[in-house]
């Protein structure tokens, strides 16, 4: 749900916009099964938002149905104003033991915003993005490597660096970390 001037406008869930991308294709569960290399009973799952997926999920899916994974993310009120709640936020695992939540995410808009979780010990993979990305910590310490050069953040540390630099970040602590990352242009 996002509220605009007042107006209360419902959004389709995660599950709906896929199911919605898979039926504008034409394309059974089976099919899609097939194609993705996922089970028809795991589809079913995701469409019905019984499941979180991973990231990599999602860019199987999207590249069946033809879109950009930000694509299912997005809601895109034309006013320019986004408000979401924090029970209406994506949340997408991450391969490696983390969890990213997208708090903003807009094809028309210059920036996304994310909360990345990582529990102790996991990291995530190396990336290369084009633009900038910043890093703030909000709980524990967080590693980000960029170029194999390793920046420890503690709480209230932050980072900013050209996401075209190899970069990855991970926690090699034995405590719970958080941050939050604010990148341009949109990924997810």
């Amino acid at each position: 749900m996002v509220i605009v001037k007042q107006k209360v406008i419902l959004m389709k869930t995660l599950g709906q916009k896929l199911k919605a991308a898979r039926l504008e294709k034409n394309l059974t569960l089976q099919e899609v099964s097939k194609k993705a290399g996922l089970s028809v009973n795991y589809l079913s799952r995701i469409e019905n938002d019984k499941v979180n997926i991973t990231v990599g999920t999602l860019q199987k899916l999207a590249k069946c149905y033809q879109k950009d994974p930000g694509y299912f993310l997005n809601d895109s009120p034309s006013t320019g104003v986004r408000f979401i709640r924090r029970q209406e936020r994506h949340s997408l695992g991450l391969d490696r033991g983390a969890e990213l939540q997208v708090l903003l995410a807009d094809d028309a808009q210059k920036l996304e915003v994310l909360l990345i979780d990582l529990e102790p010990g996991n990291e995530s993979a190396p990336i290369t993005s084009p633009g900038e990305k910043f890093i703030v910590v909000t709980k524990g310490v967080v590693t980000v490597v960029i170029e194999g050069e390793e920046y420890n953040l503690e709480e209230g540390d932050s980072l900013r660096f050209d996401s075209s630099n190899e970069h990855y970040w991970k926690n090699k602590t034995d405590q719970s970390a958080s941050f939050l990352m604010i990148a341009t242009p949109p990924r997810y």
